[in-house]
Formats: structure tokens, sequence, C-alpha cells
């Protein structure tokens, strides 16, 4: 039995050496069934052009694996109603354009889409007209001359910019003519001429002013649009829609572009993706397509784990991963990515003891995604240890392993600081500390951006409704990051009570509540303050009532900078000694009456260290272990939760 093994096997090798085609082509071939004739065509076709003839291989050999669908007049139909929609629905109310795109998702479904490898269904005519297209634009245009014949395959040649991309759209003719005639005046202009990020930046422009883009979660249909001509048209999209159009207008010009991505970022929830621009300077240039102007920093105060490119060549080293383990993570199914974190920040190499638990040759790298652990990053295991190359500093990751339930961990996690320095992170049973909390996810750019606003602002009382002879109680000289509970001491008792606003703080407050002296329940009157508020639209979570709505989400916005004021007549005077109040926020912070439970990681899960209802602006947990890392979940409402340690009384999140 073993010797029929080894005829049949050198049989096999025999027959590949004998062909006229390289190995991996040749396998990419018999993989296109009877779609091979059309795939031989173009190698015909080329025959006596050595270079066109190279392009043609590496598409071929590299073609299995890249998908689009056979039935293209049902995603042409699809694509058509898309194209009529955004002209109806452009100026439509929210419910009428609600009820039209639900009417199309209806109709259109992924269940009825048949996937099918480009190898087996690409024309030759379409395979020729590309690489003639792409071959012209590298070769007679200006703006990627400077690329070698390998950069050249990778960053113009593929005919496709994503998968999924119908491969009968003459996407490269399509946008031919784009922003031709800015382009050719870059010719006057010494420093212009050749440069190929101005070129970029003008298509980019242009790009920009015809989609006006707007980001968001995606359009609420279930077929991801893949057809460039309508993603030219989307009234609001995600970042890969964007980056795809510009990708292939960009290449339809001859300037060299790809799609880079991080799967997961280290700091906060979802992943993202952008251009990068291989410019004739020698330096590659991130931007987001559709979106900015190149050149610009691409989120440049942002962290990173891990950066991938998105390749048309098979990455052989995530091939083996896939050909070896029983389990692969999702991102890793994907053998067309590889690893340019190193391009944009410098990395480091760890190799640390991983549980042998598990018999698959590789572990991974994970991050917090606001829920779980995701996987950003493979290395190989050996004698116990695992080793990741290339990971990003400043960030926490938890070793995992794949297993048929999903992943496990198999060590603590740990830091890379910003010098690459690595901390294990293990939480100490035996030395308890007291831990309070102020929050349960840090500020961002949008919070911090209006903290100070608060500042400078005052609670003052009065038995005048207009204030007058008010009484100042307290002025607040904290920014406008968490929730606050200001105390005195008082027991005279006022009919009007109210925030007077920061100047320019344009009042900016989410909630007030009130207490009476010696009482745990808050008082309500009549609303009271500035009428009117800064918003152009008709929407009153802004006026003065959505600062007593119980919704941190909701502020009073005042009409003018300054001068302004909310808060409550009691009917009757009142003693007030605690007023609490969240200063415009994004509900991350301590909320009265919500439900929380803070966990701490050990024995490779989480476990609840107990729960509480808020009653004010902080949570205090006793006995907790020491040195570990937490996670502090609100039970009530909210989906934004970040992991963080506990450092000098202080949460440090990751």
């Amino acid at each position: 039995m073993m010797t029929k093994y080894i005829f049949y096997f050198f049989l096999t090798i025999a027959s590949i050496a004998c062909s006229r085609y390289p190995s991996h082509v040749e396998r990419a071939l018999k993989f296109a069934g009877n779609n091979r004739i059309e795939l031989e065509k173009t190698l015909e076709y080329y025959k006596d052009d050595p270079l066109k003839y190279r392009a043609a291989l590496f598409l071929i050999g590299n073609m299995p694996g890249h998908y689009s669908y056979s039935n293209v007049a049902y995603l042409d139909t699809y694509y058509n109603e898309l194209d009529s929609l955004f002209v109806i629905t452009r100026n439509a109310d929210n419910e009428t354009k609600s009820s039209l795109f639900a009417e199309v998702k209806g109709k259109y479904s992924r269940n009825n889409l048949n996937r099918i490898s480009d190898a087996q269904l690409i024309s030759s005519d379409y395979l020729i007209a590309n690489i003639d297209h792409a071959f012209s634009v590298w070769q007679n245009e200006k703006w990627a001359t400077h690329l070698n014949f390998d950069e050249f395959c990778e960053y113009l040649l593929p005919y496709k910019v994503c998968e999924g991309q119908l491969i009968t759209e003459d996407w490269r003719f399509d946008f031919d003519n784009f922003a031709t005639e800015n382009l050719d005046k870059l010719s006057y202009c010494k420093l212009f001429q050749n440069s190929t990020l101005k070129a970029c930046e003008i298509v980019n422009m242009e790009l920009i002013d015809l989609v006006k883009p707007r980001w968001d979660r995606g359009l609420p249909t279930e077929i991801p649009i893949r057809r460039m001509s309508t993603l030219s048209k989307i009234p609001h999209g995600l970042c890969e829609d964007y980056n795809s159009l510009a990708a292939a207008v960009m290449r339809s010009k001859g300037i060299p572009v790809a799609i880079d991505f991080t799967p997961q970022w280290p700091f906060r929830g979802y992943g993202h993706s952008w251009n990068v621009l291989f410019d004739n300077t020698g330096n590659n240039i991130a931007f987001e397509g559709s979106m900015e102007r190149p050149g610009v920093p691409h989120k440049p105060f942002y962290i990173y784990a891990k950066i991938y490119r998105n390749t048309y060549s098979v990455n052989k080293e995530i091939e083996k991963i896939n050909a070896t383990d029983v389990y692969v993570p999702d991102i890793f199914r994907n053998v067309f990515i590889k690893d340019v974190t190193h391009e944009y920040m410098s990395t480091v190499d760890v190799k640390m003891k991983v549980s042998k638990s598990s018999k698959s040759k590789y572990a991974y790298l994970s991050v917090f995604d606001n829920k779980s652990w995701a996987i950003v990053n493979w290395g190989k295991r050996s004698f116990g240890k695992a080793t990741f190359k290339n990971i990003g500093k400043d960030v926490l990751y938890l070793p995992v392993g794949m297993t048929n339930r999903g992943i496990a961990a198999i060590a603590d996690p740990f830091i890379v600081d910003c010098n690459g320095k690595v901390t294990s992170i293990k939480a100490d049973t035996e030395n308890k500390q007291t831990m309070i909390l102020y929050r349960k996810y840090p500020v961002l750019p949008h919070v911090y951006a209006v903290m100070d606003r608060i500042v400078g602002g005052q609670f003052q009382a009065s038995n005048h409704s207009d204030f007058k002879n008010f009484i100042v109680f307290h002025t607040i000289d904290k920014y406008g990051v968490t929730a606050e509970d200001v105390f005195f001491d008082n027991s005279v008792k006022y009919r009007y009570w109210r925030y007077f606003s920061a100047p320019l703080g344009r009042t900016n407050i989410a909630e007030l509540v009130f207490f009476e002296k010696e009482s745990a329940n808050p008082i309500r009157g009549k609303i009271i303050g500035t009428p009117g508020y800064y918003w152009d639209a008709d929407d009153e979570r802004f006026t003065k009532e959505g600062a007593f709505d119980g919704n941190a989400l909701t502020f009073y916005s005042s009409p003018d900078r300054s001068g302004n004021w909310v808060g409550m007549d009691f009917g009757e005077p009142v003693a007030i000694n605690r007023i609490y109040y969240i200063p415009r926020s994004d509900g991350n912070l301590i909320e009265i009456g919500d439900h929380y439970e803070l966990f701490y990681w050990n024995d490779r899960q989480w476990q609840s260290l107990g729960k509480q209802q808020a009653t004010g602006s902080r949570l205090i947990f006793e006995n907790c272990p020491s040195n570990g890392l937490y996670l502090l979940r609100n039970h009530t409402k909210g989906i934004e939760e970040r992991i963080f340690t506990y450092e000098n009384g202080k949460q440090v999140w990751w």
C-alpha cells in the first residue's frame, strides 16, 4: 500500500515538473477547472511579452482564494436599486429613509450570493484589459515610475481592490478621466510635476468633493457595497468603503496605493482601515481615502498593537497556519495580508512561556475590545514558549490559544511599556486594597475637547425668581471628566437653585440632582432656566430639560456661550446641602441608581469582586486583590468598558 502512495506522489511531482508553468501557477490552473482555458488564453496572449507574461503569472498564481460572485445579474440589480435609492433619499426624512432601506434589505440577502473563486470565473478579456491598463499607467504616467516590478504587481496590477468586488466591472476605465485636468496642471510646477503625493492629494480632494463623505457604522443593508461606481454615491459609510473607492480611483490613475488596517484598537472598541501611498520619495504616507488630505498625519495620537496591509499575493507564513492548525482565528483565515507594523512605529519581539494545554503549533496575542479579547497577532510555539514579533508598545496583551470553543488564555496578560519593557500582570490575592472608582472607560478626545467648559461654573441659590441677591454655594474648579458630588454645610432655605454657566462654557451640563439636608433621596421641582438651545436642529435633548432627564448623554447646551443657566423652582424654600452633577460627557462615569460590577483577571478568566448600586459619583470596593487587571461593568446601560490597572489610587486604562 505504501508503495502505491509513493508511486502517485512521484507521479504528481513529475507532472508538475513537466509543466511549462511554475508549480504554484500550475496548481492555480488546475484549481480553475473548466475556466483554465480562459487563464491559459491570457498566458498565450502574452507569450511574446516577457514582462506582461510575468505579470499574468503573478495574478494567476495567487488567484485561488480571491473571490467574487457568480450571480452577477442579481448583484447588478441590487447595486442599480441602491443607486436610485441614494438619489431618492438625499433630502428625505429619517422615517422615509428607514422605510426604503428596509425594503431593499428585505429583497437582497447574503444567503442568495454564490461565492466563487476568481480563478473559476474571470475571463481572459477582462484579465488582459486590466493588465494592459495597469502597464499603461505604470509606464506612461508620472506617478508610479519609481515602483520596481514586484511593487507594481502588488499596488497597481491587481484587477480588483477588495474581495467581493465584481470582476465584470470596468472600474479602471470608469475612473480613467477622473481629475485628469487638475493632474495635467501639475506639469507647470517643477516641484509638483513628478510628485506622487501631490497627484494623490488632487485626486483625493476631488473624491471628497464628489462623495461628501459621512463616516458611519454602515448602510442598513445586508450585502456590503463592492461596486466602485455605487460606492462613489453612498450617503455615508464605513472607512473600508471609502478606502476601497479611493484605492480603485488612485490605481486607475496610476497612483500606487494599498489598504492598511489595524484589526483592533488596543485602547477602545473596533478596528480601523486607511489607505497608504507609496510616494516617489520612498516614503509610505498613510491617509484616509475619500476623507482627508494626504500628507496630513493620520491619527498621530493613536496607539497601535498591530497593523497589516491587504495584498494580492499569498502570505506563505499565514498559509502554513491554515495548513497545519485545525482552529484558526478569523483574521488569519485571510492569507492575503502582511504585517507592516514596523513601517509605522518602533516595535518589540516578545518570547514567553505559554501553557502546553493546546497541541497547536501557534499561539496568538489578543487585546481587549470593550467586551472580550480580540486576536491581533500570531507566534510560533517551541518547547513551551511562544515568540511574538513586531508588536506595538504601550499596550496590554493577553496570550491565547485556539480551541473548538474559541479562544483560551495560555499565559498571564502582560504590558509592553513605551520603552519596550515587558511586565506580567498577576493579581496578588494575599495583599488586599480598597479601590475608589470614578469611571468605567477612559477619557477620549471628544470628552477632552469639552472638559474645561465646566470650570468656573457656579451653584447659586436665591429666594427671587430673577436670582436677585443670590448666594454662591460652590464654584467648580475641576475638569468635567467624572460625575461630582458637592457637599456644603447649609441650613438656610431658598426656593430657587441653579447652575450658572462658566464663562464661555455654553452651560454644558448633563445632569443636576439636588438633595435636602440629611436626605438620601433627591428633590425635584419645576425646571427653570435660559430658554432655547445652541443646536440648529429641533432636538429637545439639548434644552434645559436635558439636564434633568436622567440621561447622561443629553445635556443643556445654551444659546449663548456665557450668562446662561439652568435650575429648579421648588415652589417653596428648601435647604440643599448636596448637589450631584454630571458635566457634558460620554456617559461612562458613575451614575446614581445604576448597577455596577467589578471584575479582576484571575486563573485566566474574569472573576467578580461584587456588585453595587451607585448612590453618588464614585464606587468604593474593599478587600480587592492588588496589582491585578480589572474591569468595571455597568449592568444598567452602556456598552463601552475598558480594562485597567490600579496604581497609586488611580485607574490606569489599557
